[in-house]
């Protein structure tokens, strides 16, 4: 089950064949293998694009077939945590 493939350029699947779900938020380990590793640097990837994109202004429109999971009413991308 779950998401096995991308929705979109902006809807991105990870999957990683033989892996664990989550295996790729744990630490780095001796015994990852190139799967897990290139798992890790394709969602920094993506990281860094959100960033960049946050503090240049966003590159393109919001993907009309993204949807939001939980309650995020109060949600406000510009708060800080200091706020």
């Amino acid at each position: 089950g779950g998401v096995v493939s991308s929705l979109s350029d902006t809807l991105v699947a990870v999957v990683i064949p033989g892996a664990a779900h989550h295996l790729d938020l744990f630490f780095s380990h001796e015994n990852d293998t190139d799967e897990v590793i290139a798992a890790r640097a394709l969602e920094m990837e993506h990281v860094r694009k959100w960033v960049e994109e946050k503090r240049t202004g966003y590159a393109h429109a919001p993907d009309p077939g993204a949807v939001m999971l939980g309650n995020n009413a109060g949600f406000d991308p510009d708060r800080t945590e200091t706020e």
